[in-house]
């Protein structure tokens, strides 16, 4: 009777640990097939400017079955909005962050975490923390190299204008330092237009200075402010030459329609590819080794239409 008692004991052990292996492998496979959502929070107000940025992210996340979240500011220069949405998105339940910094200077540290560890990665501009990736072209050569172009294109005694928008971003701010230095081994006349009080939009100021002050060309270090120099030039029908690094479908137009002299165009697919995939811990890189994977183009409009330009230029078209 004793026997039979302990037969039947360990018999209903037996059956209810297998009740609860089997549970836990449901609720593990349950819980694997809940895809990760990620949050992308890229400064400025539109999601066109991120066109070629967004298509490498949205294939990485369906390469890695990731739902992915786009967020947007209201304004285009509040570092305290980016914060607070940074920490809206964690709060409602992101499971890691890809942002375009607005400000490099912006501190992370005041974000509340969920653990040590969470997951964030810079893209196209970073900020100042060693301890966050930053996934993007070499800013500083791009700025020296589209120096190098101008140099061979103009004439030494020509009056540059250099548009100094968006400094507080490193990538800009590195731009800058790589043109400048590589600019003044043949040009001493350079002039550097900034936004006064008041000045609410790019374009009004550009053409504030246009019209006060004579210039043969003009250098603009990012999509805004290039934007800005067309739309000032054609207002005002003023002819001076356009040199710029951009990647919106606008400066492309105005290329190919010979408004723009010369463009440096970054693989903006590949950082948001990478960057996902260095987010979910898929691929690692070091600082070097992501500016070799992350291209960018010297873009013409005699070499507009090469395939491979094409290739950058619309990765997403089939």
């Amino acid at each position: 009777m004793v026997k039979k008692k302990k037969l039947l004991m360990g018999s209903s052990i037996g059956i209810s640990l297998m009740f609860i292996i089997i549970a836990l492998l449901m609720y593990s496979q349950d819980k694997e097939m809940i895809p990760q959502q990620v949050s992308v929070i890229l400064y400025g107000n539109t999601i066109d400017r991120w066109e070629s940025l967004k298509q490498g992210i949205d294939q990485a996340s369906q390469d890695s079955d990731v739902e992915i979240n786009y967020v947007l500011m209201s304004t285009t220069h509040n570092i305290e909005e980016q914060l607070l949405l940074i920490q809206r998105e964690i709060d409602n339940g992101a499971d890691g962050i890809l942002l375009a910094a607005n400000d490099s200077e912006m501190d992370l540290s005041t974000i509340n975490l969920p653990y040590k560890n969470f997951p964030i990665v810079c893209i196209e501009s970073g900020v100042d923390n060693d301890n966050i990736t930053l996934v993007s072209a070499d800013n500083y050569s791009m700025g020296e190299n589209l120096a190098k172009v101008v140099k061979d294109k103009e004439n030494s005694i020509a009056k540059i204008a250099i548009i100094m928008e968006n400094q507080q971003r490193d990538s800009v701010k590195k731009r800058f330092e790589g043109f400048y230095n590589q600019i003044t081994e043949k040009f001493n006349n350079l002039t550097y237009w900034e936004r006064e009080t008041g000045e609410n939009t790019p374009m009004l100021f550009v053409q504030r200075e246009l019209t006060q002050e004579a210039v043969d060309v003009v250098v603009a270090l990012d999509n805004t402010s290039l934007e800005a120099v067309i739309d000032a030039t054609i207002n005002l029908n003023k002819k001076v030459k356009i040199y710029g690094i951009a990647n919106s479908d606008k400066a492309v137009y105005y290329l190919d329609n010979k408004k723009i002299k010369m463009l440096v165009y970054q693989d903006e697919f590949s950082i948001g590819y990478i960057g996902l995939k260095t987010m979910l811990g898929e691929e690692q890189y070091d600082k070097e080794e992501i500016t070799q994977y992350i291209k960018y183009y010297t873009v013409n409009d005699s070499n507009l239409y090469l395939p491979e330009i094409q290739r950058v230029l619309f990765p997403f078209v089939k």
